[in-house]
C-alpha cells in the first residue's frame, strides 16, 4: 500500500485522474491513499513531484497478487484490482464479467466470410487474458460447425503498440493538422488530414503510450477505453476547438452540438441539386471550406441546363468552373466568409444589373440569405422567395446527421500469439493466407497486409465490455482466433487446453468464471 508525503505533494490531481480503485482523495490540496490501494504503482509512475512511497511489509489480510497482467495488483479481500476486471472474491481471484457468447452481443453483426470459420464459438469478453504469454489462452474451444470441426482461442489481449482514429462528422475547423490534442493537460494525440465532411483525430500510438511521459500514457490508454466504452470524453484541441465526444453521438464543438453534415462540397451540391436551384435566383453560391460552388458557372448546369453565365463571380481562387478553393475559418460554410457579400465579384457588368438576385446558401443549409443588386450598385439583402425557400428544403433533406465513429488499430504480432501456440510464426502466415480469421468481441477485423499481425476494427460495432485498461499502461480488448481443428492442430497449436464448447456454456450458465492460475509471476 501507498501513502504520500505531504509536503511534497502539490495538488495536481495527477494521480487522482489514473486511480481506477478511486483509492485516491485530495483535501486541501493534499492526495491521500486509503486502504483500497492495490499497489498498481498507477500513482506513482505519474507523480510529477515524487511524492508517493511505498509502505514496507505485505498487503492486508487475505490479499492477493493478481497475474493476469505485469502490474501485479495485491487485491485486498472482495475488492476489485486496478483494471476493475478481476476481484479477490473469498481469497480466489476471479474474473469480474463473466465470459460473454457470441449469441448474446452479436447476433446481429452481418459477416460474408468462410462459413465455418467467420464467427468465434464464444467471445474474449469476460474471458481473462493470456499473461505470462507463454501459457494458452484462458478458453480454447471447439464445436462442430456445418459438418466442420472448428476451434476459437479466445482471450483479453493488452496492448501497448495500438492507436484510435476518431472520426468527428462536421465540417467544421478543429485545427491545423498536427494540432496536438490535449486531454486534462496532458498530449494524447493530433489532429490529422481531413475526411469527406469530417475531422479526423488520431489518439495514442506506441509514441505516447510507451513514451516517457507517463502522465500522457495513462491518459491516451484513458480516453480510447472511455471512448470505446461510450462514454462522454471531453478534449482540447490546443489553441483551436473544445470537442465533448462520444461514440455514436453527435459532436459538440465549442459548446455547440453539429447534428448535421454535408453530403457533398459546395460545388458538388449545386450539381446533385441543380434541378432544384435552377430559377431559384439569378446566381447561386454554396460556400463551403474544400470547394466553393458558383451555380451558373459549373460546367454540369450549363451544359445540361442549358443556362448561360449569370456575371457574378468569387474573389476566391477558383480551381474548375464553378468551383472554387474555399478558405478555412469559422464562416459560412466554415470557411472565412462572414458576410457573403464580400466574397462578390462583378465580372460581367453588363448581366449583373439592379434586380439581380443571389441566393448564398451553404452545403448543410445551416445558413442562407438572398440578395438583390440595387440601384446604387449594391447588394442589398432581401426576403427569402419561396421558389428558393423550397431549394433550401431540398438541400436540407439530403444533409446527413452526423455521429462520432472511431478504428482501433492493434499489433497483436507479438506475444498474444503465445496464447494460440508455441510457433508465433506459423500463427501469423495463417492469419494473412485467410486461414485464422481474428475478431473483436466478434466483430471482424481487418488485417493489415505485410509483416505482423496488425487489425483495424471498428469500434463502434463492439460491446463497450470489449475495452478496458491496466495501469502498465496499456489497452485490454477482448479477441477471438478462430480457425478449423485441423488447421490449429498444424500450426502447433495447444492442443491439450482444447475443451468442449459445450462445457464451458454449461460452467457459464452455473455462474462460475475464470480463475486466474498462479504463474509464479
Amino acid at each position: 500500500m501507498y501513502a504520500v508525503y505531504p509536503e511534497k505533494c502539490n495538488g495536481c490531481n495527477q494521480c487522482l485522474l489514473v486511480c481506477q480503485p478511486e483509492a485516491i482523495t485530495v483535501v486541501k490540496r493534499k492526495a491521500r491513499i486509503d486502504e483500497r490501494c492495490v499497489d498498481c504503482h498507477a500513482c506513482v509512475k505519474v507523480c510529477p513531484v515524487d511524492a508517493v512511497i511505498a509502505a514496507e511489509g505485505p498487503g492486508p489480510p487475505g490479499s492477493l497478487v493478481c497475474h493476469a497482467c505485469p502490474v501485479l495488483c495485491c487485491i485486498p479481500l472482495d475488492s476489485k484490482g486496478a483494471c476493475q476486471n478481476f476481484i479477490n472474491e473469498g481469497g480466489l481471484l476471479l474474473r469480474c464479467e463473466p465470459v460473454a457468447s457470441y449469441a448474446e452481443i452479436n447476433d446481429d453483426i452481418d459477416y460474408d466470410y468462410q462459413p465455418a470459420i467467420s464467427k468465434p464459438l464464444l467471445t474474449g469478453i469476460g474471458a481473462g487474458t493470456t499473461a505470462p504469454c507463454y501459457r494458452p489462452s484462458p478458453y480454447i474451444v471447439e464445436a462442430n460447425v456445418q459438418g466442420v470441426d472448428v476451434v476459437s482461442c479466445v482471450t483479453e489481449c493488452i496492448f501497448s503498440l495500438c492507436e484510435m482514429y476518431v472520426k468527428v462528422d462536421t465540417d467544421e475547423y478543429l485545427g491545423k493538422e498536427g494540432s496536438p490534442i490535449i486531454y486534462r493537460g496532458n498530449r494524447v494525440g493530433v489532429v490529422t488530414t481531413p475526411g469527406y465532411g469530417s475531422q479526423n483525430l488520431s489518439l495514442a500510438g506506441p509514441t505516447i503510450i510507451t513514451g516517457t511521459n507517463t502522465q500522457a500514457s495513462f491518459s491516451a490508454v484513458k480516453v480510447i477505453t472511455e471512448l470505446a466504452q461510450r462514454k462522454s470524453v471531453t478534449l482540447r484541441v490546443e489553441e483551436q476547438a473544445r470537442l465533448v465526444l462520444q461514440l455514436g453521438k453527435p459532436p459538440i464543438i465549442n459548446g455547440h452540438v453539429r447534428e448535421k453534415m454535408k453530403f457533398a462540397c459546395g460545388s458538388a451540391t449545386l450539381n446533385l441539386l441543380s434541378k432544384f436551384f435552377r430559377g431559384a435566383a439569378d446566381e447561386v453560391v454554396a460556400l463551403d471550406d474544400v470547394y466553393t460552388g458558383l451555380y451558373t458557372e459549373l460546367a454540369f448546369v450549363r451544359r445540361d441546363q442549358r443556362m448561360p453565365r449569370s456575371g457574378l463571380g468569387l474573389s476566391y481562387v477558383r480551381n474548375t468552373p464553378g468551383r472554387y478553393y474555399g478558405v478555412p475559418g469559422s464562416g459560412w460554410g466554415h470557411t472565412d466568409v462572414h458576410d457573403p457579400v464580400k466574397v462578390f465579384k462583378i465580372e460581367d457588368p453588363e448581366r449583373v444589373r439592379p434586380g439581380f438576385t443571389v441566393l448564398v446558401t451553404e452545403p448543410t443549409g445551416r445558413q442562407a440569405k438572398m440578395y438583390r443588386y440595387n440601384e446604387g450598385g449594391d447588394f442589398e439583402e432581401m426576403d427569402i422567395t419561396s421558389r428558393a425557400q423550397s431549394a433550401l428544403s431540398a438541400l436540407k433533406e439530403n444533409t446527413e446527421s452526423t455521429t462520432v465513429s472511431a478504428r482501433f488499430i492493434g499489433g497483436a504480432g507479438g506475444s498474444a500469439r503465445g496464447g494460440v501456440t508455441e510457433w508465433p510464426l506459423r500463427l501469423t502466415k495463417a492469419v494473412h493466407k485467410g486461414k485464422v480469421k481474428i475478431t473483436v468481441a466478434g466483430v471482424p477485423t481487418f488485417i493489415l497486409p505485410g509483416g505482423g499481425i496488425t487489425f483495424v476494427v471498428d469500434v463502434g460495432l463492439a460491446d463497450p465490455r470489449a475495452f478496458s485498461w491496466v495501469p502498465s499502461p496499456a489497452v485490454t480488448v477482448a479477441m477471438e482466433y478462430t480457425m478449423t481443428r485441423e488447421d490449429f492442430l498444424a500450426l502447433g497449436g495447444h492442443r491439450q487446453a482444447i475443451r468442449p464448447l459445450e462445457e464451458v456454456l454449461r460452467e457459464k450458465k452455473q455462474g462460475s468464471r475464470f480463475r486466474v492460475p498462479d504463474t509464479g509471476w
